[in-house]
């Protein structure tokens, strides 16, 4: 495993990173880099720094960075898409739920998704009625790919305790 992480590629670096709110330096000093595939995770006693220094990264207002220099490596560009194509319209006749738009509801955006974008699998929030070969439709049609294999898992949503 070491092998295998060492020979990975940094993607996102901080290097000596200063961190200040209005009047208070809230991150002194921060460098490190993430390669792919990594996992990182902020650990410290209240006050240390750690959300502020993820706001600051995110390009919170609030606080500024003062020194240090961050830099993210860019993905590959997205195709450009000409202003003069259209969408390809949809059947007027379609059964419901069978349109694009109503079978991908978002992109699911989890940290399990992220390792699993890097082996070319991809997750998507879609509708409760879709079917494994709406969904294969969708996404060939959405992004232009060869869907290989749909999964699909129901996640219940969680229960709401109220009062004791």
């Amino acid at each position: 495993m070491d092998t295998i992480m060492r020979k990975a590629k940094i993607i996102f670096s901080i290097q000596k990173l200063e961190v200040w709110t209005k009047t208070k330096k809230v991150v002194d000093g921060v460098s490190f880099n993430i390669k792919s595939g990594e996992l990182h995770v902020l650990m410290g006693p209240n006050g240390s720094g750690k959300s502020s220094l993820t706001l600051a990264l995110a390009g919170d207002p609030r606080y500024i960075v003062k020194k240090g220099k961050e830099r993210q490596i860019p993905k590959a560009k997205a195709p450009e898409v000409k202003e003069k194509e259209k969408a390809p319209e949809l059947p007027t006749k379609a059964k419901k739920y069978s349109s694009d738009v109503e079978v991908l509801l978002a992109p699911r955006i989890t940290e399990k998704a992220s390792m699993l974008e890097e082996i070319g699998q991809y997750t998507f929030l879609v509708s409760l009625h879709a079917t494994k070969s709406q969904i294969q439709k969708a996404v060939s049609d959405m992004y232009g790919v060869s869907v290989k294999r749909v999964r699909v898992i129901r996640i219940p949503a969680r229960k709401v305790r109220v009062g004791r």
